[in-house]
């Protein structure tokens, strides 16, 4: 669930922790609904531990307003402060 907005630095910055641990790599919904679902499963679940995950950052309004995780959120606070 994202947050209201905070500022840092004139930016809108979003909380989201649904942005938290995205897979890198997993496989497409269309090319997943040809396949067994246990191959798909078994599937995304290597490529997860093989490329493992990343907290994605959104930036939208030509770089206005900001999307992350609170825990890069609160890292940035504590780097500013």
């Amino acid at each position: 669930m994202t947050t209201a907005p905070d500022y840092f630095l004139g930016m809108r910055i979003y909380v989201d922790g649904s942005l938290d641990n995205v897979p890198r790599m997993q496989l497409t919904p269309a090319f997943a609904a040809n396949m067994p679902p246990g191959w798909v499963e078994e599937t995304n679940k290597w490529m997860r531990e093989f490329f493992g995950t990343e907290n994605k950052i959104i930036a939208i309004e030509n770089g206005r307003s900001v999307v992350m995780v609170p825990r890069t959120f609160a890292r940035l606070k504590q780097e500013r402060a």
